[in-house]
């Protein structure tokens, strides 16, 4: 080993990755220039550099590295080589890191199918392998799975290498992030507290593992309802991991969206806008405009807009994150239908209506190609589609679409009762009362727990009254007053005072005046708190 050998080896083990990334850089030019392209030496020096790349964030750089040394190795060395089975590991956990998690778990199977025959359960290697296989697994959503493979990888560790060792410390830390995963977040609080000092007593207040188990920490106060003590934990975390790891390091981004939604949950909405927009150019910085990387904080940024009332800050972002999950999830999966619904929403609060029914008529499409006309998803876009035209006061064309609706409802058996309601509602409104009237009939005595439904029948019986139909009229209101008082509302609630008078008009009008008088002094004693 060479002097300039020997300098990036110690700068990389004294976790001094900046300044070996550069010698190991110098000493590959070198190597280029004396060695044949193949040389095992040209190879090495490379996955060094690779993992200097990793080790700093910078996982985009590193991928591209640690792809050639794994193709390099697969053509130069058996399957089972000892060097091809860490470029398969290192090419794992940059997957990982860049979000690629079935391309992870592919690589993490081979390395594990290989060990898992040729070496004991206590091999430091093995266990290695099977914890990273586990870490991927808990980001796949296999979370019981990966929770079995830390417990047994934690008593292996312990009986070789002893139970205060940091490799022992970092698998307890990732046991309690599967049980803070499943939910249990008592129990990973204690096992969290038990494992952060004797972490930072092993390795230091600075170090990656003594930093996240603190960031796992503040997100189990935050679960429990902590809120106060988590935004301190991660206002004085997210200094510390700029100060140790720097601005492009993904555990920054992790502490600063953490923080992002305590604030909000505090109703500190301008703090989490902040700290959201800070991480968001940070994160684009890092990793570009459109990576996976920025999905979380542009989820919680687009949350806060909400909270704020801020629907073209919320439009910007949501366009931002359907680019991003067409690109990393492919067109066909349902959180991208999911989002360009949340998106037709937001134009309709924009009054953007036009836009938003393109929105739908693409979601419609795309779920008719994928599950056929008649799927509930369909229909529910469908009815999404009525309810815009009837912002934009479109009426007939939501009825028009609220028949097709009900009645692949009732070919299929299902209920028709929340398309009924808005049907009656949009028939109202157009004063087609003999329509609407057929489908009252097809209402009367049902959904007797729906208010959405008594206001529909309501305002169906206001249009009666206005039509000088009083004695339709006044049955539709007796049956909403019925409904409002089965409901248990407040005797002087404002709907149920409403009902009360729109009965007593319609009992004058029908020449009942001592009803209607004595409805109108109820009515007026109840309103003034008598």
């Amino acid at each position: 080993m060479n002097v300039s050998e020997k300098q990036a080896a110690f700068l990389y083990e004294n976790e001094q990755y900046g300044e070996a990334l550069h010698v190991f850089r110098q000493l590959r030019d070198v190597q280029v220039s004396k060695l044949s392209p193949k040389d095992p030496a040209i190879i090495q020096t490379q996955q060094m550099i690779g993992r200097c790349l990793y080790r700093c964030g910078r996982y985009q750089e590193a991928l591209p590295v640690f792809q050639g040394v794994e193709e390099q190795y697969s053509r130069s060395m058996r399957q089972n080589g000892k060097e091809l089975l860490e470029a398969k590991n290192d090419l794992g956990l940059c997957y990982l890191a860049l979000g690629g998690f079935n391309e992870a778990l592919n690589c993490f199977f081979q390395v594990d199918d290989v060990y898992k025959k040729e070496k004991p359960d206590s091999d430091e290697e093995y266990i290695t392998t099977r914890t990273n296989l586990a870490l991927c697994m808990t980001n796949v959503g296999r979370v019981k799975e990966a929770l079995e493979i830390y417990q047994e990888c934690q008593e292996q560790q312990s009986a070789l290498l002893g139970a205060e060792h940091p490799d022992v410390l970092q698998t307890q830390a990732n046991i309690a992030t599967c049980l803070l995963r499943t939910g249990k977040h008592t129990e990973a609080l204690e096992l969290l507290q038990k494992s952060e000092a004797k972490q930072r007593e092993a390795l230091g207040e600075g170090h990656e593992a003594s930093l996240q188990i603190r960031a796992n920490i503040g997100k189990c106060l935050k679960e429990i309802g902590k809120l106060e003590e988590a935004m301190k934990q991660n206002e004085v975390l997210a200094d510390d991991v700029l100060s140790n790891l720097g601005d492009g390091h993904p555990l920054l981004f992790e502490v600063q969206n953490n923080l992002m939604v305590v604030y909000l949950k505090l109703e500190k909405k301008d703090e989490a806008i902040k700290i959201g927009e800070k991480c968001l150019k940070l994160q684009e910085n890092a990793f570009g405009a459109d990576h996976s990387e920025l999905l979380d904080t542009l989820i919680n940024l687009i949350a806060c807009y909400e909270s704020k009332g801020d629907y073209e800050a919320t439009l910007v972002s949501q366009k931002r994150l359907e680019t991003i999950y067409g690109k990393t999830f492919g067109k066909d999966n349902p959180e991208l239908a999911k989002l360009r619904n949340n998106i037709a929403g937001t134009l309709v609060k924009l009054k953007r209506g036009n836009e938003a029914l393109e929105m739908f008529g693409k979601i419609e499409r795309e779920f008719e190609r994928q599950y056929g006309k008649n799927h509930p998803s369909v229909l529910t876009i469908k009815s999404n589609k009525a309810k815009v035209y009837c912002e934009m006061e479109k009426y007939i064309d939501a009825s028009r679409i609220l028949k097709e609706v009900e009645n692949v409802e009732q070919a299929n058996k299902l209920s028709s009762l929340i398309t009924r309601r808005e049907l009656l509602r949009c028939l109202t409104a157009a004063k087609h009362l003999t329509q609407a009237a057929d489908v009252y009939a097809k209402l009367a005595g049902k959904g007797h727990e729906d208010f959405d439904l008594a206001l529909a029948k309501n305002n169906y019986a206001i249009a009666l009254l206005n039509d000088r139909k009083f004695d339709n009229a006044l049955k539709v209101f007796k049956e909403v007053e019925i409904i409002m008082e089965g409901m248990k509302m407040p005797s002087n609630h404002p709907a149920l005072l409403n009902t009360k008078q729109n009965i007593g008009t319609t009992y004058q009008q029908l020449g009942k005046r001592d009803e209607a008088g004595k409805l109108f002094a109820y009515v007026k004693e109840m309103r003034e708190g008598k």
